[in-house]
């Protein structure tokens, strides 16, 4: 009864690591789409800047340019390496399981206690596989959650640097007399 709970349990924490593994690869579409809407963004001030007799503004706009497009290339490979470079173990196929069993049914065909040894050892082979996968699946999934949580950080510091390039932008573009006009109605979209 003791090998039955035990292999219960083994599943159970294999199970709950391959569902980790889903939850942790569909907590990437928010930092994807928060990217997206900052690059955007940026794009937009790139497009419509123009450096004028506020010359510091403007490099430090520039500034905040390039720290937000490092740490946005750093994001991108924490995220990258998130999806990629690990190898989940999964259980074998039913029909593998099946075949192993009839091995064994077939070793030990001549034996008095056949189904007591089957049993014992298939039920040990399925003890093993689930440690051994989950192990490793919960290996990997501690790496991911890694690298999500630095691809986060990054976020939270890219969009901190979105907003000094922003208010930096804005100066510049206050001073500028052409641009004021287009500037006024991308700052009363926004508010």
């Amino acid at each position: 009864m003791i090998i039955k709970d035990e292999l219960v349990l083994y599943e159970s924490i294999y199970k709950a690591e391959v569902e980790r593994r889903e939850k942790l690869l569909s907590r990437m579409s928010l930092p994807i789409a928060l990217i997206t809407a900052i690059l955007g963004g940026w794009a937009y001030m790139v497009k419509s800047f123009s450096l004028n007799e506020r010359a510091i503004w403007g490099g430090l706009f520039l500034f905040f340019i390039i720290l937000t497009f490092a740490a946005v290339s750093l994001m991108f490979y924490f995220l990258t390496r998130s999806l990629y470079g690990f190898v989940d173990k999964l259980m074998p196929a039913a029909q593998e399981l099946k075949n192993y069993h009839d091995t064994l049914c077939a070793t030990y065909d001549g034996y008095t206690d056949k189904d007591a040894l089957v049993d014992k050892y298939f039920n040990d082979f399925m003890r093993d596989s689930y440690v051994k996968y989950a192990t490793i699946n919960s290996n990997n999934n501690d790496l991911r959650l890694d690298c999500i949580y630095k691809s986060l950080v990054l976020i939270t510091i890219i969009i901190f640097l979105s907003f000094f390039g922003f208010v930096c932008f804005s100066i510049c573009q206050l001073s500028s007399t052409t641009d004021n006009v287009n500037f006024l109605k991308f700052l009363s979209q926004l508010f």
